[in-house]
């Protein structure tokens, strides 16, 4: 990959911090391989693992910027 996804690592390294993600579980390298390769790049059971334990927490963790985002009156 040509670009690193600053605000993908970020996002998982928040759900580590937030104690949503293990650092160092299987979840956390599925999901930093995920974030760096793309999906596509993980076999169908890592995606079931990605889909379930690591997806749901980046998109909270997502929806709560947007939040902050919006009541801070922040342009998108």
């Amino acid at each position: 990959m040509d670009h690193y996804d600053y605000e993908g690592h970020e996002l998982l390294q928040e759900a580590v911090d937030s104690g949503m993600i293990e650092e160092g579980s299987k979840a956390h390298g599925i999901g930093a391989r995920c974030i760096d390769m793309g999906y596509d790049s993980v076999t169908p059971k890592q995606k079931t693992v990605y889909d379930l334990h690591v997806a749901p927490h980046l998109i909270k963790l997502e929806d709560q910027r947007e939040i902050k985002r919006r009541i801070s009156g922040m342009p998108e």
